[in-house]
């Protein structure tokens, strides 16, 4: 090797121990200079020169680029990419479930106010029984006051109005706990985005909301809410075919 290529090779070795290990190290062995040695003169930054001589090494930095400032900020930049995923997919699973559950509870309502009338009386039916019966008196010759029986709904209509509104309750409870869980991870997420004034501390806020969501399930709760809603949808299927077949009720 040229001579003032080993210079700057021995020199640039030098300031990488330095770097790594920090000034406090002594160093392995005790590096003199070479009787050439040329303090004013740089360091060859050319790759290809002087016998492939790489760029000089500056303190502080590293061949594989800029280092983290702590432990902490390392702790805290990956907190950080977990927590993004962790919340986007919360958010994107609860607001789909918002949407949808606004818009079968809208159906359902519908249905809810059909299937009620299935639980009082026909008017028209009361009228003609009335008519009947007052036809009945005159053609015997007597008058007596009319009494209306007591209208007591079938069993199916009542089956039918207890999975319908069973249904519609357990979709506005589904939304409103969809509603509550959003306000949770909002605040999750604004605590841990403020933080501290320092690396340490937005790593102890984060780690301990963290342990509060871990306590509380709340991953088992967000994937839980879509399920439950599930459970609305085959409370309504099931209160519908009762209904379809008991109102058109097959052939034998």
């Amino acid at each position: 090797m040229p001579v003032d290529a080993r210079k700057y090779a021995d020199r640039d070795f030098i300031l990488a121990q330095y770097c790594t290990h920090g000034f406090s190290m002594k160093p392995r062995y005790t590096w003199k200079p070479p009787p050439d040695w040329d303090d004013d003169e740089p360091p060859n930054k050319d790759p290809n020169a002087a016998g492939g001589v790489g760029a000089a090494i500056v303190c502080g930095q590293s061949l594989k680029g800029p280092p983290e400032n702590n432990a902490w900020d390392i702790y805290n930049a990956e907190a950080s990419k977990v927590d993004s995923e962790l919340i986007k997919d919360w958010t994107a699973s609860l607001n789909s479930l918002l949407v949808f559950a606004a818009i079968f509870s809208a159906v359902l309502s519908a249905f809810v106010v059909e299937s009620k009338k299935l639980l009082e009386q026909d008017p028209s039916d009361s009228m003609k029984d009335a008519m009947v019966f007052y036809s009945n008196q005159r053609a015997n010759g007597t008058l007596i006051p009319y009494v209306n029986t007591d209208f007591q709904p079938s069993t199916m209509a009542i089956s039918i109005n207890y999975l319908l509104f069973g249904s519609l309750g357990a979709s506005l409870v589904a939304a409103f706990a969809s509603i509550v869980v959003l306000q949770w991870i909002t605040d999750y997420d604004l605590a841990i985005t403020r933080g501290g004034s320092t690396p340490f501390y937005r790593a102890n806020c984060r780690h301990s909301r963290y342990e509060g969501i871990e306590r509380w399930k709340m991953g088992g709760i967000v994937a839980a809410l879509p399920l439950f809603l599930h459970f609305t949808v085959v409370l309504f299927l099931v209160g519908a075919i009762q209904w379809a077949v008991w109102s058109w009720p097959l052939p034998r």
